[in-house]
């Protein structure tokens, strides 16, 4: 049975090793992930992809879709909000709010 490394070891190991194989060639890079796998439990694929990508920023797609809907419900609130101005809207009893 493997014993398996807690996840700031794991985390640690990730990012001395991913500093090396980052840089090496071809060969070396499948002695250390020969090594990685072995010693974190971790599948190749995804130990392969961990190594490639430490360090890197990621950014999130704008999902424009998302964004026109927000901006939507927006404009919506404040039509809303000026028009019940517009009419003398205001707070009467504020007691009855919980």
């Amino acid at each position: 049975m493997k014993k398996v490394l807690n996840l700031s070891t794991r985390q640690e190991m990730s990012k001395a090793l991913a500093k090396k194989y980052q840089k090496v060639r071809k060969r070396k890079k499948t002695e250390i992930l020969d090594v990685f796998v072995e010693t974190t439990g971790y599948h190749r694929v995804y130990a392969r992809w961990l190594l490639r990508n430490w360090g890197r920023k990621v950014y999130e797609k704008l999902n424009l879709v998302k964004l026109r809907n927000a901006m939507i419900r927006l404009q919506n609130k404040l039509i809303d909000y000026t028009s019940w101005k517009m009419q003398g809207g205001e707070v009467e009893n504020v007691s009855n709010f919980g």
